[in-house]
């Protein structure tokens, strides 16, 4: 899922630390944000679904995930048409995705804790 040469160029130049932080804090963040989308969709407002899940989407691009980031991209396309249907389906699917980016970046952590240079 994660391409891993382009992370790499990407977070080539950052500290061991703030990679982790980044990390850490995408999987704190994560429950709270499916939280937010999950309802959104449940009450059909359309106008908070286009923004979290946008905000989920810059998340996953960040780490050279294209296909969380492109599950977002469709519900986000969906929030801004203010349409309903496949979004459970959707939403399922990206949060299918979405942990399993956080398990690819649960091997990088660990990666990253078991030797001292950078991901590269």
């Amino acid at each position: 899922m994660i391409d891993r040469e382009k992370f790499n160029d990407t977070f080539q130049y950052f500290d061991k630390e703030v990679i982790l932080n980044i990390i850490t804090l995408f999987e704190k963040e994560l429950p709270e944000r499916f939280e937010k989308i999950q309802r959104n969709i449940l009450e059909d407002d359309f106008d908070a679904l286009a923004f979290n899940v946008h905000s989920l989407k810059g998340v996953t691009r960040s780490f050279m995930a294209d296909e969380p980031s492109k599950l977002a991209q469709r519900i986000e396309d969906l929030g801004l048409s203010k349409t309903n249907q496949g979004l459970p389906e959707l939403y399922k699917k990206l949060q299918s995705s979405a942990e399993e980016l956080l398990n690819e970046l649960m091997v990088i952590r660990q990666e990253l804790l078991s030797t001292d240079k950078s991901p590269v």
